[in-house]
């Protein structure tokens, strides 16, 4: 067969040159070419390529495969397109584009089925996670921790309770000393003027008698008011002067029936009355449970240590 073959391509290429460029005796050059090359490859598989008698077998078939060139297209291709269907596929991305166009779709429109399913139901999810954290906000404000009073950085220090201080009282203002806190008489034999303490401040009137609620102190000692008079006065000086204080001036051995007298009101008015106690030992102090002692009795004026609270 071998022999044959090469034969027919051997007349072909003498037709070829003798008949001049034909265009299908060209290709069917190639062609005889391409199925000996094709033959000797299938000759070294079969038991009859060896043998006289499969020559002279084949060579009709390649003589009649060369006489007829159309056939030999059809049988050099059929091999090739029937046994590498795979490899065709692979190989020419032409027509595996065309071919499975119809089938490549259906798993794209299956698929977005899933993704859009999926789609919808993330929503669903998410969004409860969003409005989780906008319901905290609203249901933990940090107003009630904005209205708490913030401690200052450098907390004020406590202050200093005052100290007692001096009180100066005279039946002659002129001879009290000059920028202190004194008392004079509003009324009785020494009464004073305002013209008597002109400049000076924290001036403390006396009453003698009971018969001036609007005076700072009320005298309680024999030849002036008496301590029943005493409740009365402390009565009407807080009535017409809630915010005021009531000063009840008094010797040390009478400062008991003053107190009972005064324990006849009501407690609020009770708890606005400053004693003033007559306790003349020349030193300097506080009787217990008084505002203020009388400590020193001079010719001119007399010394009282009072304590902050004693007009307030």
């Amino acid at each position: 067969m071998t022999l044959a073959i090469a034969a027919a391509a051997t007349g072909v290429g003498a037709a070829s040159a003798t008949s001049g460029a034909q265009p299908w005796t060209s290709s069917l050059h190639h062609m005889a070419k391409a199925g000996v090359e094709s033959a000797n490859s299938v000759t070294g598989n079969l038991p009859f390529a060896s043998g006289s008698a499969g020559q002279s077998q084949s060579q009709p078939d390649a003589l009649h495969a060369l006489g007829r060139p159309p056939a030999v297209r059809h049988a050099a291709p059929a091999p090739d397109h029937s046994s590498p269907a795979p490899d065709h596929t692979e190989s020419k991305p032409g027509h595996a584009r065309s071919k499975p166009a119809h089938a490549a779709p259906a798993p794209d429109h299956a698929a977005p089925a899933p993704d859009d399913a999926a789609t919808h139901d993330q929503p669903a999810v998410r969004k409860p996670a969003v409005r989780k954290p906008a319901a905290r906000k609203h249901t933990a404000p940090p107003k009630p921790v904005a209205s708490l009073p913030v401690a200052p950085r450098h907390p004020a220090p406590a202050p200093q309770p005052a100290k007692p201080y001096t009180i100066y009282d005279s039946i002659h203002p002129s001879t009290l000393p000059a920028g202190q806190q004194v008392a004079v008489y509003s009324d009785g034999d020494y009464q004073a003027s305002s013209a008597d303490v002109s400049g000076r401040h924290n001036v403390l009137w006396i009453d003698v008698n009971g018969s001036n609620p609007s005076a700072s102190v009320l005298d309680v000692e024999p030849g002036n008011a008496s301590p029943s008079t005493a409740a009365q006065w402390v009565r009407e000086r807080l009535t017409s002067q809630p915010h005021a204080v009531a000063i009840v001036y008094t010797m040390l051995d009478e400062w008991q029936q003053v107190k009972d007298a005064i324990g006849t009101l009501p407690g609020q008015m009770q708890d606005k009355v400053r004693y003033w106690i007559a306790d003349p030992t020349g030193v300097p102090h506080i009787v217990p449970g008084s505002s203020a002692t009388q400590w020193y009795w001079g010719p001119d004026y007399d010394k009282t240590m009072a304590l902050p609270d004693f007009t307030h």
